[in-house]
């Protein structure tokens, strides 16, 4: 099974099971705490409340990537190379347009990696362009980070 799907289904089985939770903690009328974070994983717990047993599974915590280090290195007429840092492990794409509304997305870059260089191609000569970079985990939408705004003029 690839692993962006797996990922994905235990990413929804954690949102099913802290429904659930919530839903046994009103329920009940006690107070289930939640997991604890130890390093990258949730700490199994198990509550006994009323003769119901809830176990939370020890799953990992998509961590959010910090975008750092953006650098326009290379302009030309039609294409520029944009490259960035994370401060983990993730892929990424360039929103940008002739504004800050952006309008257009380079294709995503799905390799894991902290450092990301990118070409936007097909651009027009003697325009400035606005762009941000999306950083996340296996693109999976909770794990989006987005840069602050950066702009560059093509020759």
């Amino acid at each position: 099974m690839n692993k962006k799907y797996l990922v994905s289904i235990l990413t929804l089985f954690l949102m099913i099971v802290t429904l659930i939770t919530g839903c046994l903690s009103n329920s009940l009328g006690s107070n289930i705490s939640e997991p604890e974070a130890t390093g990258d994983y949730l700490a199994m717990s198990e509550i006994k409340e009323q003769n119901e047993v809830v176990n939370k599974i020890n799953a990992p915590i998509m961590q959010i990537p910090l975008v750092q280090s953006v650098e326009v290195s290379l302009v030309y007429s039609n294409s520029a190379v944009i490259s960035w840092e994370t401060d983990i492990e993730s892929d990424g794409y360039i929103e940008y347009g002739n504004n800050e509304l952006y309008g257009m997305s380079s294709y995503v870059n799905t390799t894991m990696t902290k450092q990301h260089r990118m070409q936007l191609q097909d651009l027009q000569p003697a325009t400035t362009y606005y762009f941000r970079i999306i950083s996340s985990q296996y693109s999976l939408e909770g794990t989006k980070s987005y840069s602050q705004g950066y702009k560059f003029t093509t020759k």
